[in-house]
């Protein structure tokens, strides 16, 4: 039998106490996320790609990298070294569990 059950991400408590208490959890705020700039080679600062990364992430902020892809719609993703959104944590996962 299987059984949908809500547990708690462990991972979001620390991903809390780490994060940026500045930074917004739905929207890029800071300068480096918004001010759009093109540097001498024509490529785009981050402020150009700011909405269409939040909306590969679900709305959620989520501290970005370049993305080495050839998908135009992925220019950034997200950076596995930085902590992580905690309340995407708690919204984006679904468990499940098994009972015998």
């Amino acid at each position: 039998m299987y059984a949908h059950s809500r547990f708690a991400e462990g991972g979001a408590v620390g991903a809390a106490v780490n994060m940026d208490p500045t930074q917004s959890p739905y929207a890029y705020t800071s300068r480096f996320h918004t001010v759009k700039t093109i540097d001498a080679q024509g490529n785009k600062s981050f402020g150009y790609y700011a909405d269409q990364t939040l909306k590969n992430f679900n709305g959620y902020f989520t501290w970005p990298k370049a993305g080495n892809y050839s998908d135009t719609n992925w220019p950034y993703t997200y950076n596995e070294l930085a902590t992580a959104n905690p309340l995407a944590l708690l919204n984006e996962k679904e468990r499940y569990c098994q009972q015998s």
